[in-house]
């Protein structure tokens, strides 16, 4: 993760608004992947088409911002103000939705967003269907994903301290990582849990489906008097058994 200065952030949001004008023939579109953005105040700010993939934006102000056709995969959104942005075509490939008011979000067109991490009433609000499977292979998947964070910030830090021991300025960055790897580390061990959730959901949902293919044979067989041939073609042409 990276971590920017306000001043450059500044600097990157001005370069881009000049992107835009210019229709991309002058000034910079902004590249702020990967970058530490938590708690920033992006009121209004105009990134649109502006590549954020992987950004850190928990607890941000983002109200009122400019994001349409904006690349958001993989963006921590949680407990971000967004009312009022506009998010129309975006990118959303699981980006953290969890903890946001979506109701005065524009969503228009957005892209790929039955893979964003959503809680149930977020669900409700976007019209996703309830899919426990696919929400548990969500899960799982950010879980495996915060183990390879781990490690890389056990790495991080173990750098740091043999890098600057005896800096005192450098402890509150050292803190800070120790704080998100302790995070990190809750979510990896929910791996496991997850995946045992999965497997049962899954054989839960493969009965529920057999069940209904034996209902609807049974109904047709008993509707007709020579249900044989009857039976023959229904199996012959079901989706379901192909």
């Amino acid at each position: 993760m990276r971590e920017i200065s306000t001043e450059q952030l500044k600097e990157i949001l001005s370069k881009h608004e000049l992107w835009l004008d210019s229709s991309g023939n002058k000034g910079e579109q902004a590249d702020l992947q990967e970058v530490d953005l938590r708690g920033a105040n992006l009121q209004r700010a105009d990134l649109r088409g502006a590549n954020l993939e992987g950004a850190d934006l928990r607890e941000a102000n983002l109200r009122g911002m400019a994001l349409q056709e904006a690349d958001l995969r993989g963006v921590d959104l949680r407990g971000a103000n967004l009312r009022g942005s506009d998010l129309r075509r975006a990118n959303l490939y699981e980006v953290d939705l969890r903890e946001v008011d979506l109701r005065e979000v524009d969503l228009q067109g957005a892209m790929n967003i039955e893979h964003a991490f959503v809680d149930q009433a977020q669900r409700a609000i976007l019209g996703l269907t309830d899919d426990t499977v696919t929400q548990l292979q969500q899960q799982i998947k950010h879980a495996e994903q915060a183990i390879q964070e781990k490690k890389e910030l056990k790495k991080k830090i173990q750098q740091l301290e043999d890098n600057n021991r005896g800096q005192e300025d450098k402890q509150t960055e050292i803190d800070k990582l120790k704080e998100k790897l302790k995070e990190k580390t809750a979510e990896a061990e929910q791996v496991a849990l997850l995946k045992i959730k999965l497997k049962n959901a899954t054989v839960q949902r493969d009965e529920s489906q057999d069940k209904e293919l034996e209902d609807a044979i049974e109904k047709i067989s008993n509707s007709n008097k020579d249900g044989s041939d009857t039976l023959k073609t229904y199996k012959k042409n079901s989706t379901f058994l192909m």
